[in-house]
């Protein structure tokens, strides 16, 4: 997956795009990083930056490579005020923007990444997953360089960090080589008189917006399924349909009592959902195919913790519905289990909306070790999503994912009392 951040100076495109890489365990590239290299390496060898054909067969010795940043020469001065004051002079000529944006498009192929650079979306990356254009005022723009030089220590007055922020943007605005400007379908941004935490919690819903595509055989299944075999079998009975996101990307947290639940919850859910399987299930190739066909996505035991976060928040972008349920295994008490940390990391890493869920009566149809399935009342409850904003707001921590887990198993449980009540009530009906 690729998400693609662009913007002018002081716009927070640099300081975006590392928190979303850290919190999506993402791959950074700061693609500008390639033209301060070449421009640190010029200026060091006493190459003139006017000269065009030198500065492209210098590119070669700069040996790029990305692993979760970009791995430069340590002997590099990236941020000096000299190289500060001659980037947008080198990145001017086309023949050097060709070149180096070959190698950037070689360097993220098959990756996992957050770019962020002035044509990152529009010309690097334009098939990106995502495209964000961060913009902001010209007083905050100029008030953020200078902190990040302070920060670098290179200590200059007001007017002279404002006339080159201005010098800057219009050299790259005016270039004919890629100049800087928001991609067509690129959503844009406005970080005036925002903090780093609101802008950043900003993101972290645009990634969510998208739905996932239909699925023809999942939908006709399930019209199967909640027209015969739901009503006449389990006699379903569905509440809180309402607290179901339309759009975007989500967690539906459940309880787990039978096999049966990731069926139950695809009868009773209007919108499709994808579920995390252990890969043995995936041997047989017929069946591989059938359930994968129906949003089923493996992970490997043993690695369950990684992998399911991985696969997750990718699947989250993706507009998906995901099951996780977080005890990790079926009950047979009917009480609600501990929960494990992977949907709170999920959740917190992603900032996808969970939704919590309750089922009833699956372990009467299809109790822990039964093979068969036999008929039974099955009801299942959703509850309003999980309030977890504040937490995106914060670092990455233990005690985020805790507080997050905790909020979540209390959802949960909430849901299920509810679920208690409203059985409680229909009783006399029966």
């Amino acid at each position: 997956m690729i998400i693609a951040i662009d913007g002018p100076a002081g716009s927070g495109k640099s300081t975006q795009a590392k928190l979303l890489a850290e919190r999506l365990g993402f791959s950074y590239f700061e693609t500008g990083a390639t033209y301060r290299a070449l421009t640190a390496r010029a200026l060091a060898k006493g190459i003139l930056l006017s000269d065009e054909n030198a500065l492209v067969r210098l590119i070669p010795s700069l040996n790029f490579i990305l692993e979760k940043t970009l791995l430069l020469d340590e002997t590099l001065n990236l941020r000096s005020p000299e190289v500060e004051a001659s980037v947008s002079i080198v990145a001017r000529h086309p023949e050097v923007r060709r070149h180096l944006v070959l190698i950037q498009q070689k360097l993220i192929e098959n990756k996992n990444v957050v770019l962020e650079g002035r044509d990152a979306a529009t010309v690097i990356a334009s098939h990106a997953d995502l495209k964000i254009f961060l913009t902001a005022n010209e007083t905050d723009r100029v008030g953020r360089r200078k902190f990040q030089l302070e920060q670098e220590s290179f200590m200059r007055g007001n007017k002279e960090i404002e006339k080159s922020v201005l010098e800057r943007d219009k050299i790259d605005s005016e270039r004919k080589s890629a100049p800087l400007r928001p991609s067509k379908d690129a959503i844009i941004v406005d970080t005036t008189r925002t903090s780093v935490e609101q802008t950043s919690l900003a993101i972290l819903k645009l990634c969510n917006k998208e739905t996932h595509r239909f699925n023809l055989l999942y939908f006709c299944l399930r019209l199967f399924g909640i027209s015969v075999i739901a009503p006449s079998y389990f006699h379903l009975s569905v509440t809180g349909r309402e607290f179901i996101p339309s759009t975007g990307g989500f967690i539906l947290a459940s309880n787990h009592r039978s096999y049966l639940d990731p069926v139950i919850l695809g009868f009773a859910s209007q919108r499709m959902l994808s579920f995390m399987a252990r890969d043995s299930l995936f041997r047989t190739p017929g069946f591989s195919r059938f359930i994968q066909s129906l949003n089923a996505n493996p992970i490997k035991r043993g690695q369950a913790d990684l992998g399911a976060l991985k696969l997750g928040v990718r699947l989250l972008f993706q507009g998906r519905g995901l099951v996780v349920f977080p005890e990790g295994t079926r009950s047979t008490t009917g009480e609600l289990g501990s929960g494990r940390p992977g949907v709170a990391m999920m959740a917190v890493r992603s900032g996808a909306p969970v939704i919590p869920a309750w089922i009833e009566g699956t372990e009467n149809s299809m109790p822990k070790g039964a093979t068969t399935v036999k008929p039974a009342k099955v009801s299942v409850r959703f509850g309003p999503s999980v309030k977890l904003d504040d937490l995106l707001q914060k670092p990455l921590s233990r005690e985020s994912y805790d507080e997050a887990l905790a909020r979540i198993m209390d959802a949960i449980q909430k849901t299920g009392q509810k679920t208690a009540v409203f059985l409680l009530f229909l009783l006399p009906l029966f």
